[in-house]
């Protein structure tokens, strides 16, 4: 028993303390470590000397009166959070990650939590396509709406008869048929907070007549096609509706990008002529690859004369690998990347990714798999079980690790 030991009771019982549970980062690792260096040696004054920047050497004043505790083992700490918060449950860790991300990747430094935005589809018919176009498209901006995304699509009887099949007994069924296949319609996925209901009560009443009589302002009453049966502007009618409509509509898969060592420098602008070029980045991380895993990447190159040589490089510096998405995101990838030689890539693809970014065959900036399935086995090699949205997007929030109890430290302080 040390000698200060009874004075060091009489302190910490004189009066109130605070505790605290501390962790760090996701899974907690290294923070007893981290804070037992931030706290100081033990006696107050001798923190003084060896590290004046220390909160016991600035909060103290000896071995009895040093301000702060903090737990000195992993031991110490579980007992220690189970004798002052015996109900304690430490919290699990909402991601998935590979064995390869965990041992040597970098997580993605977006934010875990974004604001919610609902989604919704509007479909904007053949004949008010032709003619409304520019007019449809200035009110939906001026209501606050986001396009996150829109194509233009020329949809086949059976794709319109199996969309509106809950409508077959209609009277209005074969002229909806009939208008919606008679030429493009543009499809857009509309974001806002209340995006379902916010488009529904812009469109107005579904029959014209109403529109016009009741809501003459809504977009069916403005932008009605003369000796049109149905109107021009259709919106999903609930939440769970749009998501199911939007997934027929929207055919995204997904692709992984690695953008290699020798164009890190670029990885910014290669980014961003990605995004230009219609993909969303659902995740990403730099990465150190081991030989073995840069071998999973290129697994169909094995053997080849320059395999050798392509491991080395990409074991050679940090890589940023993506999962992005798109639709027919693996050939559109694919194409923006251009030829595997940058010279010939200059000749045939001048704005390529690799007429831009790339220095040689081998330092040619960045790869991609060839095939849907090859894209997807990568991806599982490099993110793990990640599981995505119809749209790509990605909330991670399959259960994983968790937080250890010895991630913890308690720290404890005096009061007067």
């Amino acid at each position: 028993m040390q000698s200060y030991f009874d004075d060091l009771i009489n302190y910490v019982t004189s009066g109130p303390c605070r505790v605290l549970v501390l962790t760090k980062g996701e899974t907690g690792e290294g923070v007893i470590e981290l804070w037992r260096k931030i706290i100081g040696p033990f006696d107050a004054a001798v923190a003084k000397e060896e590290n004046p920047n220390s909160l016991r050497a600035i909060y103290g004043t000896d071995a009895t009166s040093n301000a702060l505790h903090g737990s000195s083992t992993t031991e110490e700490a579980i007992r220690e959070l189970g004798f002052f918060y015996p109900d304690f449950r430490p919290p699990t860790v909402r991601s998935i990650r590979s064995a390869a991300s965990r041992a040597s990747g970098k997580r993605s430094k977006t934010p875990s939590s974004k604001p919610y935005l609902q989604r919704t589809l509007a479909l904007i018919r053949p004949d008010a396509l032709k003619t409304h176009k520019d007019a449809i498209m200035q009110k939906i901006e001026e209501a606050g709406f986001r396009i996150a995304m829109q194509k233009e699509v020329t949809l086949t009887q059976d794709q319109v008869e199996s969309f509106y099949a809950e409508h077959k007994d209609a009277d209005y069924f074969e002229p909806l048929v009939k208008q919606m296949t008679c030429g493009p319609v543009l499809a857009l996925c509309l974001a806002h907070n209340d995006a379902v209901e916010r488009w529904r009560s812009m469109l107005g009443p579904k029959v014209v007549s109403d529109a016009q009589q009741d809501d003459p302002e809504s977009l069916r009453a403005l932008f009605h096609v003369e000796d049109a049966e149905v109107n021009m502007l259709h919106g999903s009618d609930s939440q769970s509706r749009a998501e199911s409509e939007l997934t027929q509509i929207f055919n995204i898969e997904q692709t992984l990008a690695v953008i290699k060592p020798d164009a890190m420098q670029e990885k910014e602008q290669i980014m961003d002529k990605l995004k230009e070029a219609g993909f969303m980045i659902s995740c990403q991380k730099d990465m150190s690859l081991t030989k073995e895993i840069a071998g999973e990447i290129y697994k169909s190159k094995e053997g080849a004369d320059f395999y050798d040589d392509l491991i080395d490089h990409m074991t050679s510096g940090e890589t940023l690998m993506m999962v992005l998405s798109a639709e027919n995101a693996v050939e559109k990838l694919r194409s923006i990347m251009g030829p595997t030689d940058p010279e010939i890539a200059k000749e045939s693809h001048p704005d390529s990714l690799r007429a831009l970014f790339a220095k040689s065959v081998k330092e040619n900036a960045i790869h991609s798999p060839s095939s849907k399935d090859s894209a997807q086995e990568k991806i599982k090699i490099v993110f793990g079980d990640v599981q995505f949205d119809w749209d790509g997007t990605t909330n991670e929030v399959v259960e994983s690790d968790g937080i250890e109890p010895n991630h913890f430290v308690i720290i404890i302080i005096c009061i007067f």
